[in-house]
């Protein structure tokens, strides 16, 4: 192999190793939430909570920067301040020799350390400038003598065609390696799949996670997010282990990789030094400015009544007084209850739509179907969408979506939540896409259309989610744990507890109740299929009481809804039919489930009587029934369980788990 047959593709793990000892993101935010005096949500100082602990962890960096930089808190200094020290490492010399050879090089980090390894000598192009030929180095997210993509909102767009164009050149028939990335960048993780088809094969080394677990999960994502290259046997995964005294260091093992290959050649002693012991980062203060940065990363993590103490304080006695109060009442807005939709509605209603007054009357009416939406009122809200313009913004035809998926039919709601997460992807907002990609993957996974659904969780939700916010990582893992559930698998199962119990801490260090009602409900889906049923009825009554009653604190938007009780009454129904055998009880907590105004449930509840009545005759009503209007919603558990009723079928009976 010579030089010229290699593309690397470089993150920050390589300025991670000595004498660079630059730090990586975890260490960048566990530094920063302290400055903010949030050191709960850092592991291991006097204060740590661990679940905001893993809420921190659940974020990639853009939402962070961005939540300070919409603060006016001068993050970018910082950042250069931070990332402009250190020294070049063995690997930015291999990496630095590899381009000066012929090899193709790519970063996305933002030091400078590969080109000061090689004396400043390299021809480097760095966004926003496009690729030149004759290019040896390549940093498609700027460089630190430059601009800087960093923010959500940069991060959002797709690689610039010229970029673009030029990556899958210089993939073409090479070696690929990557090292020290995380394979997390939104602007190359849609095409890397695509690209890396015309590449030879592909290397990726990568530090060792924490438990095998873990380790199995990472790896799994990096072959669905290479599916096609895994598939044709092309992808080594090459996870750095330990060896005597020597800990496991994936820069380490790139370079003698290259030198073993005769790539390049680096002093013995210098690679050795990459496993040498680092030292504690020094960290510059985060700078004067943007006093409401503490309350703006605070609703990045989800805790909105800690960002709303934070702001009160700031109008109380801080010198943002006036930003403070502009940010307490759009969150006002966006967290509001029935009169702020009435308001809403009102301010809607009489603003003339004429200039200014077209986008205030515009903003109000989402506002107010959002609330709507929040608050279950499925009606209301297909009602304010009915008559929506072909150019109509992705979150009217989100919450629509969502409506749709509970009143009039799955096929419909999928179609509405695939043309919002279309348009959410072309407006360039996280946020958006992470709701529309949750609506259209609980539109397929209630469909049982299982592969699209998990196309959507692993392609959209997941990797936008966390760049969007906690409750969208909470709500990715619920979304995760409903797919998991469909499963025969025991694993699968066991996989959907524990990503439940993520959602859950995070939902509660929300305080997000109507997060936290729906995985109690979820969750006694998953005891039942994992037989953990002793305290099965109990937790029923726990997550019926917690829908009708007031939470002594947190949100719930939905006190008392009809849904979310029926779905309790399923499952609690299901239960005594399997598990008890007392199909008279079963019947009569069917009965009015089977009427109820909702498709799903009715189907379900018909489905149910139909599998507890002994009488054929009106076990065959129900059956019929169950399938008639699985058929029109768009159930195909429903049509199937149903028709395998009518027919006889063996295992027609069998337990139905469904979520």
């Amino acid at each position: 192999m010579e030089p010229g047959d290699c593309f690397v593709f470089a993150g920050a793990g390589v300025s991670f190793s000595n004498p660079s000892n630059l730090p990586v993101f975890w260490q960048i935010r566990d530094a920063l939430l302290k400055q903010l005096e949030l050191s709960e949500y850092v592991l291991g100082t006097h204060d740590t909570d661990t679940d905001k602990v893993t809420i921190a962890n659940g974020l990639l960096p853009e939402p962070f920067l961005l939540a300070l930089h919409d603060a006016g808190v001068p993050v970018r200094q910082w950042l250069g301040d931070v990332l402009g020290r250190g020294k070049p490492n063995a690997a930015h010399h291999a990496l630095g020799q590899l381009a000066r050879r012929g090899a193709a090089v790519w970063t996305v980090n933002f030091d400078r350390l590969i080109e000061s390894a090689s004396g400043d000598q390299l021809v480097v192009v760095a966004w926003p400038s496009e690729p030149v030929a004759g290019a040896q180095l390549l940093k498609p997210h700027g460089t630190l003598s430059g601009e800087l993509i960093m923010t959500a909102r940069q991060v959002l767009g797709e690689l610039p065609a010229p970029w673009r164009e030029q990556l899958r050149r210089d993939v073409a028939g090479r070696v690929v390696m990557f090292i020290g990335y995380s394979g997390n960048d939104l602007d190359f993780r849609p095409i890397w799949d695509d690209v890396l088809q015309d590449a030879q094969r592909v290397i990726w080394f990568d530090m060792p996670e924490r438990t095998p677990a873990l380790q199995a999960h990472r790896d799994q994502a990096k072959r669905l997010l290479l599916r096609r290259t895994h598939a044709a046997g092309l992808l080594d995964l090459r996870t750095s282990r330990a060896s005597g005294d020597r800990p496991a260091n994936a820069a380490q093992d790139f370079v003698r990789f290259c030198i073993d290959n005769a790539l390049v050649e680096v002093d013995s002693r210098m690679v050795d030094d990459l496993c040498s012991e680092r030292e504690t980062p020094v960290w510059p203060r985060l700078g004067a400015g943007g006093p409401t940065g503490q309350a703006n990363v605070l609703q990045a993590l989800g805790d909105t009544a800690a960002a709303r103490a934070s702001l009160t304080r700031l109008i109380r006695n801080g010198p943002a007084r006036t930003a403070a109060i502009r940010q307490l009442a759009k969150m006002t807005v966006n967290h509001g209850g029935r009169p702020v939709a009435r308001a809403l509605g009102v301010a809607a209603a009489v603003t003339p739509p004429i200039g200014s007054g077209r986008r205030i009357r515009e903003q109000a009416s989402r506002k107010r179907i959002t609330i709507l939406a929040n608050r279950g009122m499925h009606s209301a809200v297909l009602r304010a969408t009915a008559d929506l313009a072909v150019n109509s913004r992705s979150t009217e035809l989100i919450l629509r979506s969502a409506s749709e998926r509970f009143l009039i039919s799955l096929d419909t709601a999928i179609v509405t939540a695939s043309t919002a997460l279309e348009r959410a992807h072309r407006e360039q907002h996280n946020i958006l896409v992470a709701h529309a990609a949750f609506q259209l993957a609980m539109a397929l996974i209630w469909a049982e259309r299982l592969d699209e659904a998990e196309r959507c969780l692993d392609e959209h939700l997941e990797p936008f989610a966390s760049l969007a916010a906690n409750r969208w990582v909470a709500w990715s893992d619920f979304a995760r744990a409903a797919l998991l559930l469909r499963s025969d698998t025991a694993d699968d199962a066991e996989e959907a507890l524990r990503r439940l119990e993520l959602a859950k801490t995070r939902f509660q260090a929300e305080a997000l109740i109507d997060g936290v009602i729906s995985v109690d409900t979820i969750t006694l889906t998953a005891k039942r299929r994992t037989n953990e049923t002793g305290t099965f009825l109990d937790d029923a009554q726990r997550v019926a009481r917690r829908i009708t009653g007031r939470p002594p604190s947190g949100k719930l938007y939905t006190r008392g809804h009809r849904f979310a009780l029926e779905a309790v009454d399923l499952e609690v129904a299901e239960y005594t039919r399997t598990y008890l055998v007392d199909h008279d009880t079963a019947c009569a907590t069917f009965q009015p489930i089977a009427r109820s105004a909702y498709p799903l449930h009715q189907g379900l509840g018909h489905l149910g009587l139909a599998m507890s009545i002994d009488d054929p005759q009106r076990r065959n009503r129900h059956a019929r029934a169950a399938r008639d209007i699985g058929t029109g919603f768009g159930s195909r558990l429903i049509v199937a369980r149903a028709t395998a009723l009518l027919n006889d079928a063996p295992d027609a009976s069998a337990a139905v788990y469904f979520c």
